[in-house]
């Protein structure tokens, strides 16, 4: 009881017993007693409160042994869960793997069937080109004569000809290069070997090279003349085949359209200046939208106007119209004889060389007893003779 004395406690006790009507013995007694129940009450309160305390522990350690449990038992639950998603994930990569061999190896087997069935197909189509090139290796048509006949005809012709023949396309290249000659040919031997092979190619060549093109066809169509003993039925063909080909190669359509947005375009560049319309041919404009923005990009980078003088001139258009009206006339059905200057028929058909065939004529100075590639005047192109080959009249 010191240790726990509570001393301003006992002394409150001990006032409240002075105060009673107590012998002093009596006090005595009385103070000692209920100062042991205080005490023991002190005491009973002070065990319940280890107790409380002892019980509050027993049920943290509880607690906290149940959630280190629960704790365990989840960490637990995650590793089973990480290994099966783990061996989940190992069987998935060794199924793909498997499929990706299985792939391999049927990728390599279709591969090695392909080439086998292509090789056997370039074996019988190579067998087929050799029976069908023995077959047609003569055509029953002539040579192509460069200077004399047509290209653009020839070709047409031939593809009729292989056609109804039933010549195999792949060997068309090859049947016409036996029939070239002259700078056709020249084109022909300077292509590559799968080129010279490819019809569609060789013909491309050849057209170009014989200014078959866009602007060829345009041309052709605009100065084109009724030939010899052609009729009216033959030469509105032919012009039908000159405007066809010149919509086809300008690439628009062949409704109204197409139509008028061909004209338009000729005649916007005929009607400009000389280096804007090279120009627009150059950068080959797909409609009339395209062509004005390169025309107004053309004229502001040279800070010119369209209807400027030096952007039009009425008078050059026709002198150049007229000058490539003559230079194309021969290229056109050869209507311009080069030996008396007259159109209708070649320099071999002149009327004025008649009674001189038996001599060598020279293009390039007019005169008799030698050809142009031995001639040493200085005169190109000679008058026409008023007469016969004397120039008697």
């Amino acid at each position: 009881m010191a240790s726990g004395f509570d001393r301003e406690e006992f002394e409150k006790l001990r006032e409240y017993v002075e105060r009673l009507s107590l012998g002093e013995k009596q006090k005595a007694n009385f103070l000692m007693e209920e100062w042991k129940r205080i005490c023991e009450e002190k005491r009973i309160q002070q065990q319940q409160e280890l107790e409380r305390q002892k019980l509050e522990l027993e049920v943290k350690e509880r607690k906290r042994e149940a959630e280190e449990r629960q704790r365990e038992r989840e960490a637990n639950e995650r590793q089973r869960e990480v290994e099966a998603e783990e061996r989940k994930a190992q069987r998935e990569i060794e199924r793909e793997e498997a499929q990706r061999r299985f792939e391999l190896e049927k990728m390599r087997l279709e591969r090695e069937a392909s080439s086998s069935n292509e090789e056997r197909e370039r074996r019988n189509e190579e067998s087929d080109r050799r029976v069908a090139f023995g077959r047609a290796r003569s055509p029953d048509l002539p040579a192509f004569v460069d200077g004399k006949d047509d290209l653009d005809s020839y070709l047409l012709r031939f593809e009729r000809y292989a056609t109804v023949a039933n010549w195999s396309r792949d060997n068309w290249a090859t049947q016409l290069s036996a029939l070239l000659s002259g700078k056709a040919l020249d084109v022909y031997s300077r292509l590559s070997h799968e080129d010279a092979l490819n019809y569609a190619r060789l013909k491309a060549a050849l057209l170009q090279r014989y200014n078959f093109t866009e602007q060829g066809y345009r041309q052709r169509f605009r100065e084109a003349r009724p030939e010899g003993c052609e009729n009216p039925d033959q030469f509105v063909v032919r012009l039908r085949n000159y405007f066809s080909k010149w919509v086809e190669l300008a690439s628009v359509g062949d409704d109204f359209d197409g139509v008028v947005d061909l004209m338009v375009r000729e005649q916007f560049t005929n009607a400009c200046s000389k280096e804007l319309s090279i120009y627009l041919m150059e950068r080959k404009p797909k409609d009339l939208k395209e062509m004005a923005a390169i025309a107004d990009q053309y004229l502001t980078a040279h800070n010119k106007k369209l209807s400027s003088r030096d952007s039009y001139s009425k008078k050059g258009v026709q002198k150049s119209e007229v000058k490539n009206a003559d230079a194309s006339t021969s290229q056109d059905g050869g209507f311009k004889c080069y030996s008396c200057g007259g159109l209708g028929h070649r320099a071999s058909e002149c009327p004025s060389r008649v009674q001189d065939k038996g001599k060598r004529y020279c293009y390039r100075c007019g005169a008799l007893g030698h050809d142009a590639a031995r001639c040493r005047n200085d005169r190109k192109y000679p008058p026409p003779p008023r007469g016969g080959a004397d120039g008697k009249g």
